[in-house]
C-alpha cells in the first residue's frame, strides 16, 4: 500500500532523530584514541595483532580536483573491517563510513566547491551552503551534487551497481559527462548499472536506511549475490561464491543482534538453496565456500 505523505514525513523524522543521536559521538576524542593506539601498536612491532579498534589511514599527497589548476593536500580515511567510522569534514559535515570504505577529501575545501571521493559506502549529513556545492565523486559511474542534505551512497568498485538514497533535501545525480541526469526527492533511491549505463529510480523503505550505521545488516528484496557480498565485506571474510543458478530470486533478511558470519550463512541455507562449508587456512583464518 502506498504510504501517505504524513507517513513518509514521520519516517523521515525518525531517521533524522537517529542521525542527530549519532552526532553525539565524540568524533575527535575517538580519533585521538585511535591515533594513540596505532602508535602503541607500531612501537610493539605487532602490525598484525587483532585489536578491534578503528584503523585510520591518513595519507598526505597532492591531488588534482577537476576544474582547478592547483593542488590540495589530501586526506584519505579507511573504515576498518567490521566497523563504522564517523568523520567530521572541514566544513563540519558529518560522514559515516561503512566497513572497508575509503573517503578522500582536502584538508581545506575550496571557496567555490567541496569535493570528496568515495570508494565503498557512506552516509553524508552535509552542512548547507548555496555558494559552495558539495560533490561526492566515485569511480563507479556517478557523481552526487548537493548544497546541504542527508543521503547515502553505495559505490563499491567490485559491485555491478551504484546507488544513491536520499533521506532529506534534494540530490542531483551526474554521470560521466557531468550533466545532471536525475534529481531525487526524499525516500527515493537511484540505482545505476555499471554494465549497461542505465538507471532507475524507486521509493525505498525508511527503516532500511541507516541500519548499517548501527552495525545492522538489512536486506530488502536483494539477490543472494548482493547479500553475500555485503556479509563478506562486513566480516572481512574470505568467501568464494559459485554457481549462482538462482540469481533471479530476491530475499528479505535482517540481522540486528550481532549474529556471527556462520549464524547468517546457516539462516540463509534454511530459506534458500544455499550451501556452504568452511576450511581453516595456514594463517589461522577461515575460508568460506558458498554454492547457490
Amino acid at each position: 500500500m502506498e504510504k501517505t505523505l504524513q507517513e513518509k514525513q514521520l519516517a523521515i523524522k525518525e531517521i533524522l532523530d537517529d542521525i542527530e543521536a549519532l552526532k553525539s559521538i565524540d568524533v575527535q576524542g575517538n580519533y585521538r584514541q585511535t591515533v594513540s593506539r596505532i602508535r602503541r601498536i607500531r612501537q610493539r612491532r605487532s602490525a598484525f595483532c587483532g585489536i578491534a579498534a578503528a584503523f585510520v589511514l591518513l595519507i598526505s599527497s597532492w591531488f588534482f580536483f577537476r576544474g582547478n589548476n592547483v593542488t590540495d593536500n589530501l586526506i584519505s580515511v579507511t573504515a576498518p573491517v567490521g566497523e563504522v567510522l564517523c568523520l567530521t569534514l572541514p566544513d563540519s559535515s558529518h560522514v559515516w563510513l561503512n566497513s572497508g570504505s575509503t573517503l578522500s577529501y582536502p584538508e581545506v575545501f575550496r571557496k567555490d566547491h567541496r569535493d570528496v571521493h568515495l570508494s565503498g559506502q557512506a552516509f553524508f549529513d552535509v552542512t548547507a551552503s548555496q555558494k559552495q556545492p558539495f560533490f561526492v565523486r566515485t569511480d563507479a559511474g556517478i557523481t552526487i551534487n548537493v548544497y546541504g542534505t542527508r543521503f547515502d551512497v553505495i559505490a563499491y568498485p567490485d559491485e555491478s551497481f551504484t546507488q544513491a538514497l536520499l533521506v532529506e533535501g534534494s540530490v542531483n545525480v551526474l554521470f560521466n559527462s557531468d550533466k545532471v541526469e536525475c534529481t531525487l526527492s526524499p525516500l527515493q533511491k537511484l540505482t545505476y548499472s555499471r554494465k549497461d549505463g542505465e538507471f532507475n529510480v524507486e521509493n525505498f523503505a525508511a527503516e532500511d536506511m541507516v541500519g548499517w550505521i548501527d552495525g545492522q545488516l538489512v536486506f530488502n528484496n536483494c539477490p543472494m549475490d548482493e547479500i553475500l557480498n555485503a556479509v563478506s565485506r562486513h566480516f572481512g571474510s574470505r568467501m568464494k561464491m559459485t554457481d549462482f543458478s538462482h540469481s533471479d530470486v530476491s530475499y528479505h533478511a535482517m540481522f540486528v543482534n550481532g549474529e556471527s558470519l556462520e549464524d547468517i550463512l546457516n539462516y540463509l541455507s534454511l530459506v534458500s538453496p544455499l550451501k556452504w562449508k568452511a576450511k581453516s587456512c595456514r594463517d589461522g583464518e577461515k575460508e568460506y565456500t558458498v554454492i547457490y
